[in-house]
Parts: structure tokens; C-alpha cells; sequence
């Protein structure tokens, strides 16, 4: 008898039995699904026990083969590569900005950015090309210069600067913007005072989401803070 042969036939036969296995059912199975998996091991069982004992050595590589070729993903598909350098054109026709209608600009170029601590070395050359003092990354709420930003805060501004508008200076935009939707004083004086200079805490703050330190916990009590005020909130780690 041709061993390769029955090798195959064999093979077949134990493929054409996997096929048969009942689906598991993903919410407590019934006991009709619970007899067709009962028979189907039981039928497994008795294959497995009649397999030649000169063909059993070959039939366990060959499904261990099987298995890990079952578990190895199929390639995702590929992205075509990006542009090394994307072209924002600026609209040739005069732009609108805040909220008088009458008040028009024209634009000579667009500044995309991203990050607020990072440049390309791409992004540097075209910033010097520009003007040799611009430097994209302070167009972003959390850049924090090392010159104050300072905002003339007029009657008529207090309202929407809230607690912010107390305020004769800050290190970035995003204290600012924290502190004016900050509900309660003590906050706002926090933001200020404490995290100015760390504009991502700042805007964990803002959202609820800062773990704080003892140090912090403390100084937060000193200007006003209920310590049931507190809440419980997981960092980006999970801790």
C-alpha cells in the first residue's frame, strides 16, 4: 500500500470530521447543543484511537502544522507612504476673522503645526524662510514661552475670562482657558499659580483627569479646595 496515499486519505478523512464540530455557543448552550459537542468528541475521540500506531507520529506533526499555520494573521494591507511634506495653500481672497464683518485680511501663508514642543527640521527651515523670529510651535494653546503672555482684560471681557481675568499674566493660553472655566476660585488659583509653568497638567486639571500629588492635594486645601471634592481618576497607565 502507498504510505503517502493513505497519509492524505487520512488527513482528509480528519479534515472532513473537524468540519462537523457544532459551533460553541456564546450564551449557555442548550441541551441539544450540549449533546451534538458531546458527539462530536466522542467521534473525535474514537478517530484519534483507531490511527495506525506507524502513522501516528506523522498525523501529530501534521496537525501541530495545521495549528500554528490557523494562528498566523493575514498581512494588512499597506498604506501608500504620505507626502514627506504636505502643501496648505492660503485662499487668495480676503478672510473674515473674529466678529466684525468689515474686518478682512489676506493671507500670504498657512502655518501647520502640531506639537507644541516639537519641529521638524523641515518645519525649522521654512519658519526661518518666513521670518527669522517665528517659530510655529507658539500658535498652540500649551506652548509655554518664557516671555508671560498678557491679556488687557477690559470691563466688558471680565464675565468671559471669569476667575482668569484677575489676572495679569500667564505662561501659555491653556491656563488662561483653564482658569476662566474653572467653577471655583480655588481652582482658577491653582491653575495659575501652581501648574502654569506644566501646561499638560494644566489641561489634565481642566479635564478632570490630573493625578495628584500629596504636595498638590495639600496646597489645593490652602486655597479653598473641599478635600470631598476630590475625585478618584485613572491615569493614561491605568494606575
Amino acid at each position: 500500500m502507498n504510505t503517502t496515499k493513505t497519509n492524505e486519505e487520512l488527513w482528509r478523512q480528519w479534515e472532513n470530521l473537524v468540519k462537523t464540530k457544532p459551533p460553541n455557543p456564546k450564551r449557555k448552550p442548550t441541551v441539544d447543543e450540549l449533546q451534538r459537542l458531546q458527539e462530536f468528541k466522542c467521534a473525535r475521540q474514537l478517530f484519534l484511537k483507531k490511527i495506525p500506531i506507524e502513522q501516528a507520529s506523522w498525523f501529530h506533526e501534521k496537525r501541530m502544522a495545521s495549528r500554528r499555520m490557523s494562528k498566523v494573521k493575514p498581512p494588512t494591507k499597506t498604506r501608500p507612504p504620505k507626502p514627506p511634506h504636505v502643501i496648505l495653500c492660503s485662499k487668495p481672497t480676503p478672510v473674515c476673522l473674529g466678529w466684525n464683518p468689515d474686518e478682512k485680511f489676506i493671507f500670504c501663508n498657512v502655518i501647520p503645526f502640531l506639537s507644541h514642543s516639537r519641529r521638524s527640521r523641515y518645519e525649522e527651515e521654512k519658519d526661518r524662510e518666513m521670518s527669522s523670529s517665528i517659530d510655529r510651535r507658539v500658535f498652540s494653546n500649551l506652548f509655554v514661552d518664557s516671555h508671560p503672555l498678557r491679556i488687557d482684560v477690559g470691563p466688558n471681557d471680565a464675565a468671559l475670562m471669569g476667575h482668569a481675568a484677575t489676572y495679569d499674566e500667564a505662561l501659555c493660553a491653556e491656563s488662561y482657558y483653564m482658569a476662566a472655566k474653572a467653577h471655583h476660585v480655588c481652582d482658577a488659583r491653582f491653575i495659575m499659580e501652581e501648574l502654569n509653568t506644566n501646561s499638560r497638567e494644566v489641561a489634565s486639571f481642566g479635564h478632570n483627569k490630573l493625578l495628584l500629588t500629596p504636595k498638590q492635594k495639600e496646597r489645593l486645601v490652602e486655597l479653598g479646595a473641599q478635600t470631598e471634592d476630590f475625585k478618584q481618576v485613572e491615569s493614561a497607565e491605568g494606575t
